[in-house]
């Protein structure tokens, strides 16, 4: 199953996804509704920026390659995209957090692993 995996693929779809984030998390989008909905901005209590990029590089290329696994076998990639939804909206409500700080987080989420399913759709279709 790993020897079929298309390893471009699942970096692009990565990549795509990260590129998500930047576009999720600017000031145009949901960054400022989501530093209010957080309390703080990170930057300023001194969160590193670049060490939290690097474990979203790496989640992100994990999550890429776990869904181009399970890309055959439809009812488990749906489970598996599920479970992992849900257990980041309870996180975040178990840590107190607004539905509003939910909603843009999870949402992210959601749209990652679509940007990631579509990049394999379309690294697969050409």
């Amino acid at each position: 199953m790993i020897a079929e995996t298309d390893w471009l693929a699942v970096v692009l779809g990565a990549l795509a996804a990260f590129m998500t984030g930047g576009l999720w998390f600017s000031p145009a989008l949901f960054l400022n509704p989501w530093k209010e909905e957080l309390g703080y901005d990170p930057l300023e209590k001194g969160g590193d920026p670049k060490r939290a990029m690097g474990v979203m590089v790496l989640y992100l290329l994990l999550l890429s390659c776990l869904l181009s696994l399970l890309a055959q076998q439809t009812e488990a990639l749906i489970l598996v995209a599920a479970v992992l939804l849900l257990g980041i909206f309870y996180t975040n409500l178990f840590q107190a957090k607004s539905a509003r700080f939910s909603l843009i987080t999870v949402g992210y989420k959601a749209t990652a692993l679509a940007v990631i399913l579509i990049t394999h759709w379309l690294v697969g279709f050409f």
